[in-house]
């Protein structure tokens, strides 16, 4: 990987990710924010799947779901997240 001056490495669930330390990730569009990359790993099709074998297992609410997400994958319940899960649950549950 090719990191630019202005970046760093630091360690996240087991593995190193570019941070920004300078406030130029304008100035080289190759960098991007950690918030966008842990969305994609967030949002992924095996969390999905995760997911739905809770809520199979569980039958549970949807404030349970998103908590359950959550601690499973160590987010914080953001605006993205909780779309995320409640779509998933409608679905799941015919909604």
């Amino acid at each position: 990987m090719n990191l630019s001056v202005g970046t760093r490495l630091i360690s996240h669930a087991n593995r190193s990710i570019p941070e920004t330390v300078a406030t130029d990730t304008a100035k080289n569009p190759n960098l991007c924010h950690i918030r966008t990359m842990e969305n994609k790993s967030t949002f992924s099709t095996d969390n999905l799947t995760e997911l739905q074998d809770f809520m199979f297992d569980t039958m549970c609410s949807n404030d349970m779901a998103v908590d359950w997400f959550c601690d499973r994958f160590g987010v914080n319940a953001t605006d993205e997240v909780i779309d995320f899960v409640l779509d998933a649950h409608d679905a799941f549950f015919g909604n």
